[in-house]
């Protein structure tokens, strides 16, 4: 246990609880057991016989704090915390969440012991970098055993390939011998230097993302091969005598292959963030937005367990088989769509049945169709790149967009007048057209079905669209609708009660554009006066700069702080709330904030907007700072 001492005039030491000499104290007075304690202790000095009180603090777990290492002082709260220095020199500042380095023995220069038991800033040595011992015998080794395998290999080659005698017949069981005494050695220094654990793990995880690879590679290479060559006419390639059919079957499963292996080959290069820094990052981000939390303690308390549950082990980051599967699947599908398209060049090889059917109008929309989605699909994994959101999650949305994709186009081209279009004409091509944007948005099919059946009036219910998508909020882009989609958001209103906690953790989409998603949502829901969008209503705010609820909400402070909330509540208009004559008139947006007060998750929108504000506060003692209101119901 170390003792962290504080002189009446300023000074500070550190001082371990055994090096304490009650026989010099005039009084001491027994430290309490619980927790933190502050008691006075009156040393006198043997030459001038006088003495000076000081603070005792005991500190559980500081017995660093007595030798001499590198430290960091930790901010845990969304505020600027100034700790005052006990020389009067300028304070000590701490950013939100940010840390600052030191010496161990220099915190006593500052009074920082009432925020450490606040708990509102935490010390801690800053651990010392992993030890490399013996790594360089360990790689010493291991390229001695590679080269014995190599020679060996290539000495068993010539005995038995070739069928050439060796000139020394003792060589290559030497070699054999020398590998296995090798083999053991590095055994054993893995063991001893601390690296088999490590290494173990990164031959399974290099073993299992291997043999994905392996597979995916043979996927876009096999399909073509095999697809191509039953689609060629054994009688003419029989007149090929230049072998021009074999370079033209090389060229094309060389552009399948690039194509089709593409998406995956993102994910294999998408390099990982660190899960601490991931952690770090959402715990920040949730401090400003629960009113309930005032630490990242408190924050790491209540969401740890989801963090455990998104990101998993930080141990295991390995491939699973399970989790390679929507890899395969998709570079599978992919590799037999652009067979497809690239088959038709071959037209010297192929059967004229073959092409025939390609050819056909129904066939080339389909292609057209498979280029859109294949278009998304692209785009959709090069921004996940980019985000460090690519996850296996997306392979299997690229696979159902791309068989949805077929089935659309397959219902839109039976009907009038693209049922029975001839090839090549005007009806033919706008066919194709509707097919790629039919694959890139596969709503587009879903409306021309829907409005083909009511103008027969053979349909006559609910519409097949999706009322209120999320792309009618601002800044929701198609690939940001795709992403939480796969999150089960399809709607604004599906948006306004979806867990906003887990969205941030899960789609790695930044949280300032998810609060202000959610926040849109809300006055979204409330304009809206049926399943017709509200369009008028929220051009009318947008006039007047009011584009989400906490807008309206911050808009509605200051005019009442004006005196003239009037004018600000009549922007719409008013209504009564029956049609008696001498009703007074309510103001719609009066009535709708009264309404929205209480939504599910109003109070953290609030409480982010208000850290917006109030970023530039400083804290200068633990009690200047606002306490979590707990009354707040949780979802």
């Amino acid at each position: 246990m170390s003792i962290l001492c504080r002189y009446a005039d300023g000074g500070n030491w550190t001082v371990s609880s055994s090096s304490l000499d009650k026989g010099k104290c005039a009084e001491y007075c027994r430290l309490g057991s619980a927790g933190h304690a502050h008691d006075s202790v009156h040393f006198g000095s043997a030459a001038a016989m006088t003495a000076v009180t000081v603070a005792v603090t005991e500190i559980s777990g500081w017995d660093w704090l007595s030798s001499a290492v590198e430290a960091r002082l930790c901010n845990r709260t969304a505020h600027h915390v100034a700790i005052r220095h006990l020389s009067n020199g300028p304070p000590l500042t701490l950013p939100p969440c940010g840390e600052a380095r030191f010496h161990s023995q220099d915190l006593g220069t500052y009074d920082c012991v009432p925020w450490l038991e606040a708990r509102l800033v935490v010390a801690e040595p800053i651990p010392a970098p992993p030890s490399h011992r013996g790594i360089r015998l360990v790689r010493f080794t291991a390229v001695l055993l590679i080269l014995t395998l190599l020679s060996a290999s290539f000495l068993t080659y010539v005995e038995t390939v070739r069928g050439r005698t060796a000139e020394a017949p003792w060589a290559s069981p030497a070699l054999v011998g020398i590998a296995t005494l090798l083999s053991l050695g590095l055994l054993i220094e893995t063991a001893v230097f601390g690296y088999l654990t490590r290494a173990v793990d990164t031959a399974l995880n290099v073993l299992m993302r291997s043999f994905t690879v392996l597979v995916i590679l043979l996927l876009g290479v096999g399909v073509p091969c095999v697809l191509i060559i039953a689609a060629w006419d054994s009688a003419k390639l029989q007149t090929d005598t230049n072998y021009n059919a074999t370079t033209m079957l090389f060229v094309q499963v060389l552009v399948v292959l690039l194509a089709a292996v593409a998406p995956a080959g993102l994910y294999f290069l998408f390099s990982r963030q660190r899960l601490d820094s991931l952690r770090d990052e959402f715990l920040r981000e949730v401090l400003q937005l629960d009113p309930n939390l005032s630490t990242l303690d408190e924050a790491d308390t209540k969401y740890g367990r989801l963090l455990d549950e998104v990101y998993g082990d930080p141990s295991s980051n390995g491939l699973r088989f399970s989790l390679g599967v929507p890899l395969i699947l998709c570079t599978l599908l992919l590799a037999l769509g652009w067979t497809l398209v690239v088959l038709p060049v071959s037209r010297n090889y192929i059967g004229d049945e073959v092409f025939n059917l390609l050819s056909s109008t129904q066939a080339q929309a389909q292609l057209f169709g498979f280029f859109g989605a294949y278009y998304f699909a692209l785009n959709m994994a090069f921004r996940r790149y980019l985000r460090a959101d690519l996850t296996t999650k997306a392979y299997s949305q690229i696979s159902v967009r791309i068989i949805g994709t077929v089935l659309l186009v397959l219902v839109v081209s039976a009907i009038p007048p693209f049922a029975g279009a001839k090839p090549d004409t005007t009806t033919a091509h706008v066919l194709e057209v509707l097919a790629f944007v039919v694959g890139m948005v596969p709503d587009t099919g879903l409306a021309l079905i829907s409005d083909f059946l009511k103008r027969r009036k053979l349909f006559v219910g609910t519409s097949l669209q999706q009322q209120h998508p999320v792309t009618v909020l601002e800044g929701v882009s198609l690939y940001d609708s795709a992403r939480l989609f796969e999150e089960g958001v399809e709607s604004v209103e599906s948006l306004a009660y979806a867990n906003l906690i887990e969205l941030i953790l899960r789609t790695r989409i930044p949280a300032s554009r998810l609060v202000d998603l959610f926040d849109q949502a809300v006055l979204y829901l409330h304009l809206c006066q049926g399943p017709q969008p509200p369009e008028p209503a929220r051009s009318r705010l947008r006039q007047f700069g009011i584009r989400t609820a906490t807008d309206f909400e911050r808009a509605d402070r200051a005019a009442t702080a004006r005196g003239k909330s009037g004018p600000l509540n009549r922007i719409l208009g008013a209504h009564t709330y029956d049609d008696h004559p001498g009703n007074q008139p309510v103001p719609i947006l009066q009535v709708m904030s009264d309404a929205w007060h209480d939504d599910e998750w109003m109070p953290f929108l609030r409480e982010w907007r208000r850290c917006l504000e109030d970023r530039f506060e400083t804290l200068t003692s633990p009690a200047g700072l606002r306490p979590a209101r707990h009354h707040v119901v949780d979802k």
